[in-house]
């Protein structure tokens, strides 16, 4: 197994673990995978995600490969360095009672916000319910969060690393920076899978601390592997490039806007209050619960992203994304 990046709370520590038993297991006796259900893209290849019940605090989808010599998990280099910086946001590189506390403080108020806004006499019994959903799944992941720590890459590459198999080889590619500084693209030719980490998340997407003129170019290279599957960062697969589409209309636009307005010596507030996203948020943002989160995980960050880039200002990552 080559060794790679991964934050080792005990979630992916079991994901990696299950990825071997995934096959060894039948059907009948697959392991507790909890809160992700499993299911097989193609013969050797399976995505563990969240159901849409689900939650609870954000987590990624999961894609396993199996290939003669087991399962690979390898980043870029750029990726290693993020995690030596800022975006460690407080969780050290081994499990202490330091990080523990910090991960338990932020998920403990997350909980007690999400309480307090149950509590509401207004809401319907169908709102109760998703709130109750809200808190048994925060209380599941505070209960396995002991032991979060970070491991460093040991192998990276920068453009390319073929991992070659007789059934199911990966090449691994960095196409450019769009959600981060260094996200991994994953290709099956043979399957025509593309796994593409946050490049890509759906139904809304992430936009913290991006590049949005790279992201575009990266958006158009996944476009013309001429996939038959592409498995989001977040989110169910996507057998067409649709979406893509959509996300590079989206970043195109927020650029334009920005651009036109930034030059002027405006504040970002300045900017953002003059620009109008309204046909984007209703193709996003198309239901109350969706409104909101595209508000706030898309175009309130990629504005910011938008206006640094127009200004020729660095976009600076922290720990947000």
């Amino acid at each position: 197994m080559a060794a790679g990046t991964v934050q080792k709370d005990h979630f992916m520590m079991r994901m990696l673990v299950l990825a071997l038993l995934l096959a060894a297991f039948p059907a009948h006796a697959q392991p507790d995978l909890g809160p992700f259900t499993a299911r097989q893209l193609a013969p050797g290849i399976h995505l563990l995600a969240t159901p849409p019940s689900y939650r609870g605090p954000v987590i990624g989808n999961v894609t396993i490969v199996e290939q003669a010599s087991g399962v690979v998990v390898i980043a870029t280099a750029a990726t290693r360095d993020g995690i030596r910086g800022p975006a460690a946001d407080g969780i050290g590189f081994r499990a202490d009672e330091r990080s523990d506390t910090i991960a338990l403080n932020q998920l403990s108020g997350f909980l007690s916000g999400v309480r307090a806004a149950s509590r509401n006499p207004a809401h319907d019994d169908a709102t109760r319910a998703r709130y109750a959903g809200m808190i048994r799944d925060i209380e599941g992941r505070m209960a396995d969060v002991r032991g979060t720590y970070l491991v460093l890459p040991t192998e990276t590459f920068a453009r390319a690393l073929l991992l070659d198999d007789p059934e199911r080889p990966v090449r691994l590619m960095f196409l450019g920076r769009a959600n981060t500084a260094g996200d991994a693209i994953a290709w099956l030719p043979r399957q025509r899978v593309v796994v593409t980490g946050d490049v890509v998340v759906a139904p809304t997407p992430f936009g913290f601390f991006s590049y949005p003129r790279d992201w575009i170019g990266v958006l158009e290279r996944l476009k013309a592997l001429d996939f038959a599957l592409l498995v989001p960062g977040h989110g169910e697969p996507q057998a067409d490039a649709a979406y893509l589409d959509r996300l590079i209309a989206t970043i195109a636009d927020i650029r334009a806007q920005m651009a036109a307005l930034a030059g002027q010596g405006l504040t970002l507030e300045e900017v953002r209050a003059r620009t109008d996203f309204s046909a984007q948020t209703a193709l996003f943002g198309d239901t109350p619960r969706n409104r909101p989160q595209f508000e706030g995980f898309w175009l309130t960050p990629m504005a910011e992203n938008a206006y640094e880039e127009a200004r020729g200002e660095p976009i600076v990552r922290g720990g947000g994304s």
